[in-house]
């Protein structure tokens, strides 16, 4: 069962997270400020990078930021804005014919 202790571990986790991806999306997107979103949205965008990570095995954040389909994550990170029909990310293995759809 988690504790007090583990949920601040994750937090930090995301948080760590959340500025690798800010560094990324800056590298590639000089018009987007993420600096005026709150914490929980930053360790909310930073919990897609660790699920996603963690759970498809990659490493390189630009693939991981390309699975994600999410509506508010794109318009946050200054993506196109599309309707997601309720599908966050969608990762197709095509080493071992399998697609993971995450909600």
């Amino acid at each position: 069962m988690a504790n007090i202790n583990d949920f601040n571990i994750l937090n930090k986790k995301c948080m760590n997270y959340f500025s690798a991806l800010k560094s990324e999306i800056n590298s590639i997107n000089k018009n987007v400020n993420l600096d005026s979103i709150t914490d929980i949205d930053k360790m909310r965008l930073g919990f897609y990078i660790l699920t996603l990570e963690m759970l498809c095995n990659i490493q390189n954040l630009s693939d991981i930021i390309e699975l994600i389909t999410d509506t508010d994550f794109n318009r946050t990170i200054g993506n196109e804005i599309s309707n997601d029909f309720g599908i966050d990310a969608i990762y197709i293995n095509s080493e071992n014919n399998t697609i993971n759809i995450f909600n």
